[in-house]
């Protein structure tokens, strides 16, 4: 019987032992401190305090978090009316006006070229004159 409870206190020992230290263990997936930025995303200058957090878009619905606050094409939110829900963007329309919230407003898409690989250099033919 000693024996038996021998084993379960040294069993709850290095499990107590093991969960303390799985608390010190840092997240390996999470960025440095310097990296991660404590400011919120600047909001929709038209509009302040509109930001654009979220777009879901599957086969079932289609939502966006805007300002903390999960919405479906037509729901309201300051006045204006959901009217669109796009991959990185959403359209208001109210009061006669029409607003863009972008998922990524300092973010500019632009087209590029596809990089060409360059000509291999073709040596000319030595003259043998000599």
């Amino acid at each position: 019987m000693a024996d038996h409870s021998l084993r379960i206190v040294v069993m709850c020992a290095l499990l107590g032992a093991s969960v303390a230290q799985a608390q010190q263990l840092r997240d390996p997936t999470r960025p440095p401190s310097f990296v991660v930025s404590t400011e919120r995303a600047a909001p929709f200058a038209g509009d302040p305090g509109l930001v654009l957090q979220t777009v879901l878009i599957s086969p079932q619905r289609r939502n966006a978090t805007i300002s903390g606050r999960l919405l479906y094409v037509g729901d309201s939110i300051a006045g204006m009316r959901l009217t669109e829900i796009r991959e990185s963007a959403v359209v208001l329309r109210g009061d006669g006006r029409s607003r863009t919230l972008e998922l990524f407003p300092a973010v500019a898409k632009r087209r590029t070229e596809v990089a060409r690989e360059p000509e291999p250099v073709r040596k000319k033919p030595q003259d043998d004159a000599g």
